[in-house]
Parts: structure tokens; sequence; C-alpha cells
């Protein structure tokens, strides 16, 4: 996901800002204080109040430039690690699943960036610009994790138009808000005589305080009135209307556009359709050139055009100008701003900006334009960790009646991997009625994307083998989708008994991931690899394949993913195989957080990833929890999929929590002198090698290897190692020689 700098930036101070000491003295010496609560309407100059105080603060500023899109969790937790990295020790590159849909895993990143909230060497000031645009509960509830970390002396502060819905109410029952209100913000005669000079006029006494009185020491009015430097008074709230915004909208027609050249005006009024702007886009959209000079011209002269950045190439209208001239443009041009929204789609598109690209063909109301670019870009999102702004889109496009067969099978796959079979197979259903022939964005036919996703959802492998041959054979060579009906064609075949073939496959699918940004199918595919290298009894090949899918799925950002699930639980059978029963542990609590996304919608992977906790949950001595988990899968099971190798080792697992339950009773039985030699068998030491360690002879090594053996229902000593293990007689650590006494 692109972050764009100058919202990251505190904005530059502009010619001829006026000096306010007694405020900034005030927020310089806001010891005790956690919170600076900034909050007043449109036009009092909180943005400015904050960026004179950040020059006047010893402490380091970091500041987000709020916007709507920021609601979108991902979004909002991203740039808030970004700005933290600048005041803390966080190493944003470092967080795992940055760009996460899931909330779990944003929990995660949320739980670090916090932590070092608490580490910081140094007091800062956390800025929050603009906080009126969030209202998403989980950004406010983010705000609200941080503001709870704070070190003594750091503080975070909000500009905002109104304060509801900041997460306040305790810290300010604890005496730790600093409330900044209107009152506050108002200019006093000295501050309106400064800002007079300023713009190189000058008023009596007289006509200063009548200025005073009418604007009410509202910034943006004398702002105005000094600005248009016309002989006409600034009109008074009760000669006009007793709406401040209004009273101004009003002046700004009258004394600002009213008295701009024609062109200029018109350019002003056209490019209010765009939220932000640079040169190209209003080049591009207006069919002009040399905007990129209008705009830095317009910021010089202070016309309410602001600078984002110090490059001087992207601007913003002051929310007051562009609320006048958006209005303008419906009066004068009815319907541009929708031609002018769809020209700054095309441009971002072309400028890759996506999300800037769908959100303007929404504004123009063009849903096969969204619907277009969505197909485009859908596999790309799902790949790098956006799924939840990418069902967003799907969702827009059902409410706009706009689904083709492509969008139906985005939205299908996005339900399948969030546990949502009902909504799946309505999904379904409307990709069934499409023509098979459509073709898609990557070069393959409707009808090869559906089988892909009949495959996912089969519930046994012959159907699923089936689906996936045909979506291999016609998808495109480079689509992402073919790395997906690769690695179920694999599966299929492995749960066929195809053992061999189902291993090369799944190695063909995981190396086509890397190749076409497949990544969840690749993580997926070497963890099925890593199944089948245990089933041979290859723990060492097994841990380097889910080392692997570890690895890719912390570049990806898919630790959210439901199938990440089914990784993690496959590490933690890893893990407690060596004995590392704690590092096992938080493998089978990280999948165990994502199961509620494996239902029936997709049958393999919901069965299979609970069969593998089961024996992660058995080979940590939990046979309470293995049973519970397969209860689950049996439950599945028993709801119509034959899944062929899979339900024959759901068998072998009932088996397994059986023989473990009777063998741990055995195993509490077990002698001091059988507990004393069972470390010893996890070595390489012969039997009269451990004889001679503790000192008795080789019969009697003998007679209790035996003894545990039986007590353990094993017949092995690699078996009896692993009960041991198990059972947790044996904690993974073992005498490495003769003479050496593990107690």
């Amino acid at each position: 996901m692109p972050v764009y700098p100058y919202r990251l930036a505190v904005p530059a101070l502009r010619r001829g800002v006026i000096a306010r000491p007694h405020l900034i003295t005030r927020l310089v010496d806001t010891h005790g204080h956690s919170v600076v609560l900034m909050s007043a309407p449109a036009g009092y100059g909180k943005t400015t109040l904050l960026a004179q105080w950040s020059e006047s603060d010893p402490r380091p500023f970091a500041w987000l430039s709020i916007e709507p899109a920021w609601n979108d969790p991902s979004v909002f937790l991203t740039y808030l690690a970004h700005a933290l990295e600048a005041v803390v020790p966080v190493d944003v590159d470092s967080l795992e699943g940055l760009v996460a849909p899931h909330v779990v895993e944003r929990e995660m990143v949320l739980a670090q960036l916090a932590r070092a909230v608490t580490q910081a060497k140094e007091p800062f000031v956390l800025v929050f610009d603009d906080t009126h645009h969030l209202e998403g509960r989980e950004p406010l509830a983010m705000i609200e994790t941080i503001a709870a970390s704070l070190p003594p002396d750091a503080q975070l502060a909000f500009s905002c138009r109104e304060a509801t819905a900041l997460p306040c109410d305790r810290l300010r029952a604890q005496g730790k808000v600093l409330d900044v209100g209107v009152n506050d913000l108002r200019f006093n005669a000295s501050d309106a005589r400064a800002l007079v000079a300023a713009a190189g006029g000058e008023l009596s006494a007289t006509d200063l305080n009548d200025l005073m009185d009418r604007t009410e020491g509202w910034a943006a009015g004398l702002y105005l009135a000094v600005l248009s430097r016309q002989s006409r008074p600034f009109p008074s709230a009760v000669e006009r209307s007793s709406d401040a915004e209004q009273l101004v909208a009003d002046y700004i027609r009258s004394e600002i556009l009213g008295d701009l050249p024609p062109n200029l005006r018109d350019f002003l009024v056209r490019t209010s359709a765009f939220d932000e702007l640079c040169g190209s886009l209003c080049d591009d959209a207006l069919g002009r050139t040399g905007s990129g000079g209008v705009l830095a011209e317009l910021a010089a002269d202070n016309l309410l055009v602001i600078p984002l950045d110090r490059e001087g190439e992207w601007f913003r209208y002051h929310p007051l100008l562009r609320s006048v001239l958006r209005q303008e443009l419906a009066r004068m041009k009815p319907g541009a701003e929708s031609d002018l929204a769809a020209r700054a789609s095309d441009w971002a598109v072309q400028a890759g900006r996506i999300d800037d690209a769908v959100r303007y063909a929404q504004v123009a109301g063009d849903v096969f334009r969204v619907a277009a670019i969505v197909r485009v870009a859908a596999l790309k999102y799902y790949a790098t960790g956006r799924a939840e702004l990418l069902r967003s889109w799907v969702d827009w496009l059902w409410r706009s009646d706009c689904v083709d067969g492509g969008v139906a099978v985005l939205g299908a796959w996005l339900a399948l991997v969030s546990g949502r079979s009902a909504e799946a197979d309505a999904w379904v259903a409307i990709a069934g009625r499409a023509s098979p022939e459509e073709e898609m964005p990557d070069g393959s036919l409707l009808a090869a994307w559906v089988a892909t996703l009949h495959a996912a959802m089969a519930n046994n492998p012959g159907r699923m083998r089936a689906q996936a041959q045909k979506a291999v054979k016609e998808l495109s060579p480079k689509s992402q989708w073919r790395a997906t009906a690769l690695m179920m064609l694999g599966a299929a075949q492995y749960l066929q008994g195809d053992v061999d073939l189902g291993d090369r496959t799944l190695g063909d699918a995981g190396e086509l991931g890397l190749k076409v940004g497949g990544h969840a199918a690749a993580a997926l595919s070497l963890t099925l690899r890593g199944c089948i290298a245990i089933d041979r009894g290859e723990w060492e090949r097994a841990e380097r394949l889910l080392d692997e899918a570890q690895v890719l799925l912390d570049r990806s950002h898919l630790n959210d993913y439901a199938s990440a699930a089914a990784t993690f639980a496959v590490r933690a059978r890893i893990l407690a195989h060596r004995g590392q029963q704690d590092d096992a542990g938080v493998e089978v609590s990280r999948a165990e957080r994502l199961l509620e996304l494996h239902t029936r919608a997709l049958p393999f992977l919901a069965v299979h990833t609970r069969v593998q906790l089961a024996w992660a949950q058995l080979a940590r001595g939990d046979a309470h929890s293995a049973d519970q988990r397969l209860h689950e899968a049996n439950q599945l099971l028993r709801a119509g999929p034959d899944l062929g190798e899979l339900s024959h080792e759901a068998m072998r697992l009932e088996e397994a929590v059986a023989a473990q339950a009777t063998a741990s009773m055995n195993g509490a039985h077990l002698s001091p002198a059988e507990r004393r030699l069972m470390p010893y068998l996890a070595t390489q030491l012969t039997y009269r090698e451990v004889a001679e360690v503790l000192f008795v002879s080789v019969h009697t090594v003998r007679a209790q290897v035996a003894s545990i053996y039986r007590k353990l229902g094993v017949a092995s000593r690699s078996a009896a190692v692993d009960q041991g293990r198990t059972l947790g007689i044996l904690d993974g650590r073992a005498p490495i020689g003769p003479g050496v006494d593990p107690f």
C-alpha cells in the first residue's frame, strides 16, 4: 500500500502567519495533560496553531493528516506506524501483517506499536490533524490504545471540528485532557491588527473594532476580509445569517471569486472536484498545461490553497473554499463533477493510484468503470493483504447492482476465505449465470475462474481434481489463479492416494505462485508438502518447507488469511515433535485465532487445518484439545464431504487420541528408575553405554525399556521418545554422552 509522505509531514508555515505566543506558551507548558484536544469549526486556524507549536516545543513531533479513507483500519494502522517510527523505537519494515485485513493480526501490530511507545527514549507529541474524518470504531480504538501507552510528558494532540467520537472521556475525567476550543482560538484585537499589517493594510481603531465585532474573532472571516482589501466591510452574522459557514461562503463568492480573472475562477471551480491536486492531475482532467504553476502561485498568494508537501507538488483547497467552489461547479456546470471525477479516475489508474481511481469512479457513479478497475486490481490486492478494502469495493458494486461474472467470482472467493458459506453460494450462483466465454483481465475466460472456485469448494477429491485440471488447462499462463488451481490439483492428488504425484504438483504450484504473485497459494503448497514429508517421517525436510511458508506469509502480509492457519498448525506439530512445547503453543494459538474462518465453505481446508491442529495438540500432551478439534473435523466430515486420505487420517487420529488417553494413565505409573532412563532414549547411546552411565547392568536397561514400551503403548525407541515428549515426561533436553547425568 502506498504511503504518501505529505500525510506524515508537519505543514510548512507560510508567509504572513500570525504568531500567537499566548496560545503557544500554553501548549508548550501542558505538563500533566496526556491529550490536547483542539475542537472548533473550520476556519479557526487549528492546523496552523499545531504547526506553530511544533516549531516552539523542544520535543519531537510526529504528524498524521487524516482523510476519510483512513477509516479503513489497515490504512490507518499503516500511517500510524510510519508516523510513530519518527519518534519511538519501531522499525515499520519489520512489522508483520501491517497491511492486514483481519483484526487479530492488526491487534498484534498495534501491541508492538504500543510497546514501542512505552519504551520511547524521550517525550514526544503525536498530532492527529482533521480527526473529525475518523468514524470507524477500530481506528478510534487504536488511538485509545496508544493514549493508554504514553510515557510521562508525551502527548497526543487532536484537531477536529467536533470531539464527540474521540475516546477522551476517561482521560478527561482524570484531568489529563487540555481542551482548546472556539473561545481560545478566536483572534483578539492584537492578533487582528497583526493580520492586517501582514497583509500590508491599515485600519483605524474604530474599523478594527467593527471588524472584530462582525467576525467575532473568527480567523477565516478576518483573513478573508483582509485578503479582499475591499472598502466594503465584512458583513455581520446578524445581518446575513446565523450560520457562520454560510456567511463566509457568501463572502468568498462576492469578495474573492468575484474579482478573479475568468480563466482562474474557472480553474478553481473545475478542480474543486478533486480531493487533492497536483499539476499533472489537473492538466489531464482539464485538458490544459501549466496547472502546477497555477497551484503554486495560488498557494503563494495565500488564496486558501494549502500545500501538502514541501516539494510543492501536491495541494488541497481549504474546506471552506472547496465547499463554495463545488456549489459553483454544480450551479454553473451541472453534471461536470461526474465527468471530472471520471477523468481523475483515468489519471489515477495511469499513475498507479488504484485506491484513488476507484474512489473517483465511485464519485462519477460509473459502476462499470469501478468493476473494470476492481477486476484488474483484485488479485494483486488480495495477494498483498488488502482483502478488506477489496471486499468493500465488491460490496459497493453489489449495492450498485453491477455484478458481472468476474466480480461474482471475486465476491465468492472473499466470502469463502471469510467462512461465509451462504454468501459464497449466492455469489457462485451469480457467476454461474454469466457467460463462460467472458474474457477476464488476466487473459483467461470466466469459465476458468469459476472452475478454480469450484475446485476450492469441492467436497470430494474427485470433483476437486476434475475442476482443478480444467482450471489449470484453461487459465492464462500468467494468471495468479493458476497457482491456486495447481495447488488444489496437488491437494486432490494427495487425497486420492497419489502422494508422489501430489508432492510434485504442489512443488510446481509453489514455484508458479512465486512467479505470478499467488503467494497465498504458494505458502499453502509448501505447507501441504510439509505434511507429506511428515507422513514419510522426514521431519527435517518438513521443517524446511514450513520455514519457507512462514517467510512467505510474513513477506506478503498474509498471516491473517484463513490459509495461514494450516501453516501455523503444521509448524506447531513440528515444534512439538522437537520438544519445543512453548513455541508449539504459540503456533497453536495463532492457528486457533483463525479457526472461525474455516467453515464448510472450504471443506478441505477446514478439515485439514483442524486435523493438523489436533496432531499438534496431541504431541503437546493436550489430549482434551486434540479431541475437541477432532470432533469439529468429524462434524464437518459428517456434513457430507468425503475427503479421501484426509478422512482416513481423521480415523487414525481418533485412534491416536484414544491410545494417548491410555498411555497417559500408564505413563503416570512409570517407576522412578524408568523415568531416570527415559532421557537417554533420546540420545544416540547404546544400551551398554546407558548402563555404564546409570551404573546398572545391560539386562536391567533392557528390562526397563521393555516396561516403558509396554506402558506407553509403543514398539520402538523413537516412538517412546515421541510419546514421552507428548506426555511431558521428556522436556526436549537430553544428555549427550557417557558420564552426563541429566539430573
